[in-house]
């Protein structure tokens, strides 16, 4: 499994054990303009975050 699958993993536990609240969606680094994309549209309720590989 890739580094940043394994970090959206760990984000949707956060999520769901109310650690972190609001998660609409999970990018990797390389679909950043993906994500840019789904903020712009205005109608995305919720946190989207983008993974990177640190370290």
């Amino acid at each position: 499994m890739a580094n940043s699958q394994l970090y959206a993993q760990k984000i949707f536990q956060l999520n769901r054990s109310w650690q972190i609240n609001g998660i609409r969606s999970v990018f990797p680094f390389e679909e950043m303009g993906e994500a840019h994309l789904q903020v712009e549209t205005g109608k995305t309720k919720g946190k989207v975050v983008v993974s990177t590989n640190v370290g």
